[in-house]
């Protein structure tokens, strides 16, 4: 079994991969987890691999002189499809994988993203022949890197990972946290002024060509809701918010609802406007434990209307969220109405969000479950 009382065993690397734009979930992730373990005696360094700026074989090199003072140090390897290929051609990962082993690391997996990519079934049949093989990539590379790992972090719970089945031995299950100051978290947003207009938030829109998509749900929702409210505030922020306004105020045109969209904003004023907000619509898709824009309203007490998918289960179950099928924007609204005119349902939700985040959202929490798991995990030979 690893050991914990040498010092060598406390001390431990995050590694990354390509950075994402403008803002990395991942690196907020990896730099909220290393303060957290410090309260725990673990030093937590932060290492990106340079392959998107020297290429694969120069960043590999790169690694093997790095990770050679790496000898029985644990190695967080960070996993989305995107950190180790522009395109979700994942397969370096393995390389990676195989030089930490050859130096005697002890690579452990942290699968934010550990889904693979959903199937086309709109192109070409060349395209589509082409997306299903590289879900296959997808698929094996998520395997064989679970298999050279000595423990894998799930960021949701393994029996929504198909490609698992029932090989859960070396998966832990531990969800994200919020990436917003410690001030704001689990305080609880308070009620606004009597007659003031209910504020929706809608933390984060998808970009590219799921934007259009995410617009039209979000006024979908709202119409629907304002057929219960007189008249609605929606603020959206942070990534693609600004990108989604003008379609917004297109499809929300001759509503009774004041958008406001504000862009990419410093973390203390994502929890400023959570936390003034009255419910917070999620449009992303599904809910998940790996959702971490999700998880900040949950950590600001702030009630939750999403959808509901393979994906959303224990904790978020327990939560404060009110759910609709994944696709239907109209029960989304008929939510979306329940939870702002309902005072009381209001309440009921804030407290089971606050109850649920010192359970299970919490950055101390996240990082006592981490080390549990890393001092019970088998040591890899090396």
């Amino acid at each position: 079994m690893a050991s914990s009382s040498s010092s060598a065993s406390r001390q431990a690397v995050a590694l990354l991969g390509l950075r994402d734009e403008p803002t990395d979930a991942i690196e907020d992730y990896c730099a909220n987890l290393a303060e957290a373990l410090s309260q725990r005696s673990w030093s937590l360094r932060l290492v990106r691999l340079p392959w998107p700026e020297r290429g694969w074989a120069r960043a590999l090199g790169w690694l093997w002189g790095e990770s050679a003072a790496w000898r029985r140090q644990v190695v967080l390897v960070q996993y989305s499809p995107l950190q180790w290929s522009r395109r979700g051609w994942p397969q370096g990962l393995l390389a990676v994988l195989a030089v930490l082993r050859l130096r005697g690391a002890q690579p452990v997996m942290v699968f934010h993203d550990p889904a693979v990519a959903p199937a086309d079934k709109t192109g070409t049949w060349l395209r589509r022949a082409a997306h299903a093989f590289r879900r296959w990539v997808q698929r094996i590379v998520l395997r064989l890197s679970y298999a050279a790992a000595g423990l894998s972090v799930f960021t949701v719970a393994p029996e929504a990972i198909s490609w698992l089945g029932s090989r859960h031995k070396k998966a832990v299950f531990i969800p994200v946290g919020a990436n917003l100051p410690a001030a704001w978290q689990c305080g609880g947003p308070c009620e606004g002024p009597a007659g003031r207009t209910p504020r929706v938030a809608v933390y984060g829109v998808t970009g590219g060509a799921a934007l259009g998509r995410d617009a039209a749900t979000i006024a979908r929702a709202v119409r629907r809701a304002l057929r219960s409210v007189p008249r609605l505030s929606v603020i959206v922020l942070g990534r693609n918010s600004r990108e989604a306004e003008s379609t917004l105020r297109s499809l929300l045109q001759g509503a009774d609802a004041e958008i406001s969209a504000l862009g990419l904003l410093p973390l203390e004023h994502v929890a400023r406007t959570l936390a003034s907000a009255d419910v917070q619509l999620f449009v992303r898709g599904g809910v998940s434990t790996r959702r971490s824009s999700a998880i900040a309203g949950i950590a600001c007490g702030l009630p939750l209307v999403a959808y509901a998918n393979e994906e959303t289960l224990y904790p978020l179950t327990e939560a404060g969220v009110m759910f609709a099928p994944e696709g239907d924007a109209d029960a989304l609204g008929e939510a979306l109405a329940q939870v702002l005119t309902d005072a009381e349902l209001r309440r009921h939700l804030r407290e089971r969000n606050q109850q649920i985040y010192r359970e299970w959202f919490a950055w101390d929490r996240i990082a006592e479950r981490l080390v549990e798991a890393l001092e019970r995990r088998p040591a890899l030979p090396g």
